[in-house]
């Protein structure tokens, strides 16, 4: 009598919960934990490009209204309620709106991805895209929904500090994926640092201006 041949179970180890991984990617950051969550099951580029959109989606979205808010406390008094109602828009708008600038963000986080990649693999680098864009996006993902804080004056600057601290993440996260030194890990990453320095400068810049439109009133007494 032949006995049936137990068909092998294919491994079917869960994938780590969005939660998971990027708390440990922002709380806990270090060699091992980059290193640890690129070789996890579901740490895909397609998992990592869809994070990243979401994320830039609700936060592009909810920076209409905030910044509606803005303009409507600064400018108390002098708007009817037509005025108001148009600054704030709709839900529906304010989802198209983040729609649209999501695409645009999700095309240059592609794009600042893929260059720095490219610049650690001519570097001897052991990592790819896949690897380095989803730790990127464990990253940058939350980081991006904060983003409607740069639009509230005096606390606009918190956005420098959010910006740096994902600059440093990202560093790290370069030297995981590539196994590389310090010293090829800021060749690489150099350029793409420089550039959200000067965004964040630049927003640093027209906040302050901003707030001392918003203060001169009180600065001419």
């Amino acid at each position: 009598m032949s006995q049936a041949t137990p068909t092998p179970v294919a491994n079917a180890a869960p994938k780590p919960a969005w939660r998971s991984v990027m708390s440990r990617a922002l709380l806990h950051p270090s060699i091992t934990t980059y290193q640890t969550l690129v070789n996890e099951p579901g740490a895909t580029a397609r998992r990592a490009l869809v994070w990243y959109f979401v994320a830039s989606l609700v936060g592009l979205a909810l920076a209409i209204p905030v910044q509606a808010a803005v303009e409507i406390l600064s400018n108390a008094g002098s708007l009817n309620p037509a005025q108001i109602r148009e600054l704030i828009g709709t839900p529906q708008a304010w989802f198209l709106q983040g729609a649209v600038g999501a695409l645009f963000w999700l095309l240059l986080f592609v794009c600042a991805v893929g260059f720095t990649q490219l610049i650690a693999q001519v570097l001897g680098g052991e990592g790819s895209f896949q690897k380095f864009a989803f730790v990127s996006a464990a990253i940058w993902a939350p980081l991006t929904i904060l983003n409607p804080l740069a639009y509230i004056p005096v606390i606009y600057f918190v956005t420098a500090i959010i910006t740096l601290y994902g600059i440093v993440l990202s560093f790290i996260a370069l030297k995981a994926v590539n196994e590389f030194d310090w010293g090829r890990t800021i060749i690489a990453g150099f350029g793409v640092a420089i550039v959200n320095l000067g965004v964040t400068l630049l927003s640093i810049l027209f906040g302050a201006a901003e707030l001392m439109y918003l203060l001169a009133p009180f600065l001419s007494q």
